[in-house]
């Protein structure tokens, strides 16, 4: 229902067309995030969901290709969360198939892996995988929360793409046969001083703060009124 009400068909052939796409979970603590994105082995999340998507569409466009990325941030610190060892054992991944990329966290560099999937299961393994790798913590709601921002990206090359639509009818207005879908998990608002533990509050305190520059930032960028220098005030 909620794949529907967020126009995934449409998200999904917008990212065929060269169009970047982007999906946030915001939210209290407790409040279902990660378990909207990732899901469970007993129900389908948005990613399964988007995955499958993108994989069907893969099918009828010739030539495509799909690579997978999952990170997390965590402050000033970005740290991979891929571990392809499985799927390299199993022979569903050759190394050929893992590039390297680079980004700053303001003034650190971080180096994180991408990689070229060839199916559903893949993908979906490989991603599990990196949930399952993610920062956990204690929190005011929960023993065992999200203590850290995640971020998975679709990258799909379409030889066949040329000037498309975005979701909701909009013209991706560019040729680039290179589109992606961004799912955003965001750690969870809290109250600092109801965690029960001294790393904890400390780490609340710096995901409040991440979480409320980006929701000022993401406010401003709605009225058009974001300049360059504020993009650097939250990772």
């Amino acid at each position: 229902e909620l794949f529907r009400a967020l126009e995934g068909p449409a998200v999904t052939t917008s990212v065929f067309c060269g169009v970047n796409e982007t999906l946030f979970a915001y939210g209290q603590t407790g409040s279902g995030k990660t378990h909207t994105i990732f899901g469970t082995k007993e129900e389908s999340g948005l990613l399964q969901l988007f995955v499958r998507a993108i994989f069907s569409q893969a099918d009828q466009s010739p030539g495509s290709t799909v690579h997978a990325c999952c990170y997390e941030v965590l402050g000033d610190s970005l740290t991979d969360l891929i571990s392809p060892e499985t799927l390299l054992d199993s022979g569903q991944l050759r190394e050929e198939d893992i590039v390297y990329d680079e980004m700053f966290i303001k003034t650190q560099k971080c180096r994180y892996q991408i990689v070229r999937v060839g199916c559903v299961s893949a993908c979906l393994s490989l991603l599990q995988d990196a949930r399952a790798n993610r920062t956990a913590g204690v929190s005011s709601c929960n023993a065992t929360s999200s203590r850290s921002h995640a971020i998975v990206h679709l990258f799909v090359q379409n030889p066949a793409a040329a000037n498309g639509q975005g979701a909701g009818g909009r013209s991706a207005g560019i040729s680039s046969s290179i589109g992606a879908l961004t799912l955003v998990d965001l750690a969870g608002t809290e109250k600092e001083h109801e965690n029960p533990s001294e790393q904890g509050r400390k780490s609340a305190r710096l995901l409040n703060t991440s979480l409320s520059s980006l929701n000022r930032l993401l406010r401003r960028l709605q009225t058009g009124g974001l300049d360059e220098s504020e993009r650097r005030q939250s990772v």
